[in-house]
């Protein structure tokens, strides 16, 4: 999501990877909340105001941006228990896979 932005489309499938999303929310929640939180002691701080609440009429901010089309799925490895074996195990196995190792 550092490359991406936030992402606005995530599909489970499993129950390992719907608690790997329940982590992910989380830690997206805290950090929107956290970022809103050092913003709003900023501007208490440098006006000497109480912060003011929101109105009904006022946007809220997004915790997605719905432009972002990318899509992330997440699966429970004992649903697919075949993928681990189709790629090579080791460093050199996955060199020789992407850059082609020729020797000789």
């Amino acid at each position: 999501q550092d490359v991406t932005g936030p992402i606005a489309r995530i599909q489970t499938l499993g129950q390992g990877s719907e608690d790997v999303l329940r982590k992910m929310m989380s830690l997206r929640v805290d950090e929107y909340l956290l970022e809103h939180e050092q913003g709003d002691t900023e501007n208490n701080d440098s006006t000497n105001e109480p912060p003011s609440t929101p109105s009904s009429s006022s946007v809220q901010p997004k915790l997605v941006d719905d432009s972002n089309n990318v899509t992330m799925m997440i699966m429970d490895r004992s649903l697919d228990m075949v993928t681990p074996m189709v790629t090579p195990l080791t460093y050199e196995g996955l060199l020789d896979e992407v850059v082609g190792i020729d020797c000789g």
